[in-house]
């Protein structure tokens, strides 16, 4: 870390960075130590900024598929809301045998119920 810093020209600030601070002659402001870890910051990082760039663009894909994923799910279950609702208040205008029989072929038709699950992940 040390060489690739003075590489580039601040062996002074090489001290500094790594714990070398005694130097008499070497006396730069705080601002000024940020403003040249800024010029050698990307020298001393090893990771391959295009690939983070890449995997944050296809995270942010997939993050606007689940989030449209969410909103389909959403106006299926208002959807579904609103259908049991209108069921609600045509069950009220029937009569208790008609209810009764109505419920013995839904407890039928219960195992044969699927719930839709041909969402990809």
């Amino acid at each position: 870390m040390k060489s690739t810093i003075s590489n580039l020209g601040y062996s002074d600030f090489s001290e500094w960075f790594i714990g070398h601070d005694g130097s008499t002659y070497y006396r730069k402001k705080e601002s000024e130590k940020a403003e040249i870890f800024q010029k050698v910051e990307p020298y001393l990082t090893f990771l391959d900024f295009a690939k983070l760039e890449a995997k944050g663009a296809d995270v942010e894909t997939k993050l606007q598929d689940k989030d449209k994923q969410i909103q389909t799910m959403n106006e299926k279950y208002d959807l579904l809301q609103s259908q049991i609702q209108t069921i609600m208040s045509a069950l009220s205008n029937t009569d208790q045998s008609s209810k009764n029989e109505l419920s013995k072929q839904l407890c039928k038709m219960a195992p044969l119920i699927k719930l839709d699950n041909n969402h990809s992940t």
